[in-house]
């Protein structure tokens, strides 16, 4: 999937979520640019400091974090990544989505997250869950 001619930061940044933990979330920020912009279905993060504080929540609230890495394709310096991301929150959990990142001058500039919160996230709450459901599926 991570292809020999794939810039070296691209796959610095996908190995370390594939394997993301306490101990790599450093080298992967080393990889983002200071105005990095990061957004997924509840946030958007602007600059290193603030995707750093994200990424150690993430290390904190989610028991054995994994991205699999399903699909990688290349458009000039736009990366796509379908992944599966897993682990265990209250209980375990999976579900797909897909990244679109950015690289200029051998920085990731930019990480949108593309993933359906509401049948991943909405439609499994209590109570309100039931409402989501009604209506997502």
């Amino acid at each position: 999937i991570l292809k020999n001619n794939m810039n070296k930061i691209i796959k610095k940044y996908i190995r370390c979520f594939m394997e993301i933990n306490k101990k790599n979330i450093d080298s992967l920020i080393e990889c983002v640019d200071e105005n990095f912009l990061f957004e997924d279905s509840f946030n958007i993060i602007k600059g290193k400091k603030e995707y750093h504080y994200l990424l150690n929540d993430l290390i904190r609230k989610v028991i054995s974090p994994k991205f699999e890495i399903k699909n990688c394709t290349q458009d000039k310096d736009t990366f796509f990544i379908k992944w599966k991301f897993s682990g265990i929150y209250k209980k375990k959990f999976s579900f797909d989505g897909m990244s679109e990142i950015k690289i200029l001058k051998n920085k990731v500039i930019q990480h949108i997250d593309y993933w359906d919160s509401g049948k991943n996230f909405y439609c499994k709450l209590p109570i309100i869950g039931s409402l989501f459901r009604r209506f997502h599926y």
